[in-house]
């Protein structure tokens, strides 16, 4: 008798607890559920757009391209005598776009880059890029197939429609040794690759891009300075020519003083032209 109350009195005591447990749980479920909707919204007021560019095209024209048979050194005053290849490139969307050009060489060249020379002069022949071919970057990816690419200019900046003139000239160099250069041939191609223009702004603070032409001296980024902040003074380029670096000039023809990276601010977009002279 006294085992069997026993027996009834466990099976209560666990009856007891699981309706303890069952309820405890109810009355969790229904916390979380009530304070599940008890949450206090706010929504941005203004919206966040992103839209992609409805235009990004530029057109490339040009005279006829330049053909010499019989070629024979040239000394770089000479060169510059010789006929361009005269092109027109022309932003054909209302955004800006920042251009590069390239020379394509094509698989067919077999004469070395060290004994060519190239001039890539703008139309109003206020700027001129002269070198070596072989001393003017390469690009990777190449822009054409079975191709090297050499950048002759880059960091061009387009505004909306804005078209800009440029004149190609090449010749062999004046030092290139016979023996290497006889019976070889060069095979070019203009190429222009163009790019959205990307300005990194603070929100509130307008940037300016400054633009350094190195006219035939080893390539300087493009900066981007703040109002009225200083741009940061560059390394000196290298000239290909061994010319001696005189300064950074707003103006193409060099009027006026030099840019003073210490005390000149930036109030709007500007390209600096580097200044050289011979150092011999």
């Amino acid at each position: 008798m006294k085992s069997e109350e026993k027996v009834i009195k466990d099976n209560t005591k666990k009856v007891i607890i699981r309706s303890i447990a069952i309820m405890l749980g109810l009355v969790i479920v229904l916390l979380v559920a009530t304070f599940a909707f008890w949450f206090v919204t706010r929504t941005q007021d203004s919206t966040n757009v992103i839209r992609t560019l409805e235009c990004l095209d530029i057109s490339l024209s040009g005279n006829e391209p330049i053909v010499i048979e019989g070629g024979i050194p040239l000394t770089n005053s000479d060169g510059m005598n010789t006929i361009p290849h005269s092109f027109t490139i022309t932003n054909e969307c209302n955004e800006p776009v920042e251009v590069d050009i390239i020379l394509a060489i094509l698989s067919e060249t077999d004469m070395q880059a060290e004994y060519v020379r190239i001039s890539l002069q703008s139309g109003d022949g206020t700027s001129n890029n002269t070198g070596l071919l072989s001393h003017y970057g390469l690009r990777t990816p190449t822009v054409l197939p079975d191709s090297s690419s050499r950048i002759i200019s880059s960091n061009l900046i387009l505004g909306a429609n804005q078209t800009i003139h440029r004149n190609l000239r090449l010749w062999i160099d004046a030092n290139a040794p016979f023996e290497q250069t006889r019976g070889t041939s060069l095979y070019s191609r203009i190429v222009v690759v163009a790019s959205p223009r990307i300005v990194p702004t603070t929100t509130g603070i307008v940037t300016y891009t400054v633009r350094f032409h190195s006219n035939g001296g080893t390539h300087v980024a493009t900066q981007y300075v703040d109002h009225e902040d200083f741009a940061t003074e560059p390394s000196e380029p290298i000239h290909f020519s061994d010319y001696i670096f005189q300064g950074w000039y707003v103006n193409y023809d060099f009027s006026g003083e030099p840019w003073d990276f210490r005390n000149d601010r930036v109030t709007s977009d500007i390209d600096l032209y580097a200044r050289w002279r011979n150092g011999e």
